[in-house]
Order: C-alpha cells, then sequence, then structure tokens
C-alpha cells in the first residue's frame, strides 16, 4: 500500500491510494474537500497511512489513511477490497452529514475523540467531554455491512474516568495520547 500524486490532476483528485497484488495494482482516488482549498504541502503533510486492520469478516485487512490533522485532533478514512475495486468505507450514522466519512481520534484535557475495533466486524466511535466530576461519553458502535460502516447502537453515559472504555487507551507519541484502531491495528506510523 502507496499514496501516489498525480501532477496532471484537478486539486481534489491528485492524491491515490494504491495496493499493489500479485496481479496487479488496484488505485482509488483520496477526495477530501480540504484538498481543493489547501496547497500541496499542506496535504502532503496530512495523508498518511496509518494502519491495517481486520474490520469486516472478509479475508484481509482493512487500511487506514490519515485525511487530516488538527492541533489536538486527526482524521482517518478506511479503505477496503470490493469486487475488485479498492474503495473507501462509507460511514452510516444517525445525525451525521454523509459528508463525514473519516473518524477523528485525539484531543484535549476538556474533550477526546476515539475510535478503535471491539470485535471482527465492529467498530466503536467515542466522543468524551470533560465535567467538573468526570466524562460524558458517548460511543457509536457500527457494524461492516458490504463497503459500509453502519451504526448499529449509540450509548450516552456519565463516568467518573474513561478507564472502563478500551478505545480511549493511552498511545505513546500519538496526538492527545490515542491512535486510530489502535487495539486492533497491524502496525502503526
Amino acid at each position: 500500500m502507496f499514496l501516489a500524486r498525480k501532477t496532471t490532476a484537478v486539486a481534489d483528485c491528485r492524491y491515490d491510494l494504491v495496493a499493489e497484488f500479485e496481479t496487479g495494482l488496484l488505485t482509488t482516488p483520496i477526495k477530501e474537500r480540504w484538498v481543493r482549498r489547501s496547497g500541496l504541502d499542506y496535504v502532503r503533510e496530512f495523508l498518511r497511512l496509518e494502519s491495517a486492520v481486520p474490520i469486516d469478516t472478509q479475508t484481509g485487512h482493512e487500511v487506514v489513511v490519515g485525511v487530516d490533522r488538527s492541533a489536538s485532533r486527526e482524521w482517518v478514512a478506511v479503505f477496503t477490497v470490493r469486487d475488485g475495486q479498492l474503495q473507501r468505507f462509507r460511514v452510516e450514522r444517525s445525525g451525521h452529514s454523509s459528508r463525514k466519512q473519516s473518524f477523528s481520534y485525539g484531543g484535549s484535557l476538556i474533550s477526546l475523540n476515539a475510535v478503535d475495533c471491539l470485535d471482527q466486524g465492529v467498530v466503536v466511535a467515542s466522543f468524551a467531554g470533560r465535567r467538573r466530576t468526570g466524562w460524558n461519553v458517548t460511543r457509536a458502535f457500527l457494524r461492516a455491512e458490504g463497503a459500509a460502516l453502519v451504526e448499529t447502537q449509540v450509548e450516552k453515559s456519565f463516568r467518573p474516568t474513561l478507564s472502563g472504555f478500551p478505545e480511549f487507551a493511552s498511545v505513546p507519541g500519538k496526538i492527545g495520547g490515542l491512535g486510530a484502531f489502535a487495539r486492533c491495528g497491524t502496525f502503526q506510523r
């Protein structure tokens, strides 16, 4: 797997994710709205391979690609091979725009985001907001269905600590101490 840059393409189609197999190459564009309005140096800095993760029940792993970064958070998209095509997983969540096809992780002293695998085929995307005596936590559970991650359940709770939530486990050297799919990824950058 690698990222490739096409110098002659329009701005939002300049970067491809490329998967190399014995039978040849599969490619798919990395289309992010911010690519159109950003300089190439910015894009090169934020597009990166993060890890390979066993998200669905198909043979092989999915690829997690970093697509954006801020001072305290990073965003990743998940790609897979379906019907001989390399494609991005669609993320279907209630209350979220269809444009939000990525997951965030990291955060600050008052809010954190995390994403990880729970079981094969199940992803948890969580948000924790700090309050005076603990954390308000929202966890969205998504199941792999074809080339989509579909929300199946949302849990909200208040806890004094985040220790009961494995997706918030610390990963040294990562922004906010968190990593995308840190427990199930087979390589981390």
